[in-house]
């Protein structure tokens, strides 16, 4: 675990924001705390998180890279309420609401099993990589099959405020 990429520009415009109202700040701090954090996995993982609460510091941006950094944001989304607008149907507008990255989607998984058995023992991004690990890996007299495992946008079903509203979001519940 370590630094999450969004933090950096997310603390960086909370910088600006200071900026306008007559505070400076000079440097960037996260305490993570990570709330499923193990002792016995910090002392067995190297690359584990020693404690349950971690501080990074991050980069300080100069305040014209946050400025632009805001504005590209803000062109965009004003871009996408055009293209709402403009929208002859849903189908218009489901390519670029929001990115596979930006749902959290992780896309579809194939688990090579044992026949019968519930756990995978190995699980791989495409049905070929899977196929090819199966063949390689399979002992004389031994069943293993590929289990498709869709993906699923995780932060669309879970975590999304507006997703009632959401052309990709609303249809998520009628699946």
């Amino acid at each position: 675990m370590g630094v999450k990429e969004e933090w950096e520009p997310q603390l960086n415009i909370y910088r600006l924001l200071m900026h306008r109202e007559g505070v400076d700040v000079d440097h960037l701090k996260i305490h993570a705390i990570y709330r499923d954090w193990s002792l016995r996995e910090s002392q067995t993982k190297s690359d584990y998180p020693p404690t349950q609460i971690q501080t990074f510091n991050l980069p300080v941006w100069p305040l014209e890279k946050a400025e632009a950094w805001l504005a590209d944001k803000v062109a965009k989304h004003q871009a996408m309420g055009k293209r709402v607008a403009a929208a002859k149907s849903q189908d218009d507008l489901l390519s670029g609401i929001c990115t596979p990255e930006e749902r959290w989607d992780r896309g579809n998984s194939y688990a090579v099993k044992h026949k019968g058995k519930g756990r995978a023992i190995r699980v791989l991004s495409t049905y070929d990589a899977a196929k090819l690990w199966r063949d390689k890996n399979r002992r004389p007299g031994e069943q293993l099959i590929i289990e498709e495992r869709l993906g699923s946008p995780t932060r669309c079903l879970n975590y999304c405020n507006v997703k009632e509203w959401c052309p990709f979001g609303s249809r998520l519940n009628d699946e």
